[in-house]
């Protein structure tokens, strides 16, 4: 009886193991494991930051003398603008409503989405919504006009006075003068930046606040 030929088997066997062996390892080879291909980019780190460049009263004046413009601008100038915002409280990031600086720069930003009501809450008086119009007026006041007794007297003089509930600079809308709020908050904040005694006293009602 002839013995099988088991030998040459177990070759062949352990050859077509090899193979699979080797299949495998290829199949498992990485290209981006040779450090080959680009890497995605790091976000985040020292030089990865997002604040925005200026200080708060910078940035707000920039933004409101851009957004609120013709009928609906809140200031002469920017540097108008600057010389009252430095006044004004900064407060929090986020701010949509307080005397501040931070919500003023809220209200500006929205300000293209409706302007008639925007931009007046971004204006030196916040009209309701960053404070009210009469705090504005006699904060200002009240920093700027320290020396003139009438300013401890402002809160309850403003509130005699009609309040438009708006602001605006543009000249058509007349406001710099008027027995009204508005025409004080003008002269407040043209009293922040120039001829403060004179303008002191127009903001406290005299002429052409009170004709």
């Amino acid at each position: 009886m002839t013995r099988p030929r088991i030998v040459p088997i177990a070759l062949l066997v352990a050859l077509a193991s090899c193979q699979t062996i080797l299949d495998i390892e290829d199949a498992e080879v990485d290209p981006a494991l040779d450090g080959s291909e680009e890497q995605p980019a790091q976000v985040g780190g020292s030089g990865g930051s997002t604040d925005p460049a200026g200080t708060v009263c910078e940035r707000y004046c920039e933004t409101v003398t851009q957004t609120c413009t013709g009928a609906f601008a809140q200031y002469t100038t920017y540097a108008n603008c600057l010389s009252v915002c430095e006044l004004l409280p900064p407060g929090s990031p986020g701010d949509d409503s307080g005397n501040s600086a931070q919500c003023r720069l809220q209200a500006a930003g929205q300000a293209p989405l409706e302007p008639s009501y925007y931009c007046p809450a971004a204006g030196p008086g916040g009209n309701g919504v960053c404070g009210s119009n009469c705090e504005a007026v006699c904060a200002l006041l009240g920093s700027l006009c320290e020396a003139d007794d009438d300013v401890e007297d402002c809160a309850k003089s403003c509130a005699e006075v009609e309040d438009k509930q708006t602001y605006s600079v543009a000249p058509d809308l007349g406001l710099f003068e008027g027995k009204h709020v508005q025409c004080r908050l003008y002269h407040a904040t043209v009293a922040a930046e120039t001829d403060t005694e004179q303008h002191c006293q127009h903001a406290l009602g005299s002429s052409p606040c009170d004709p």
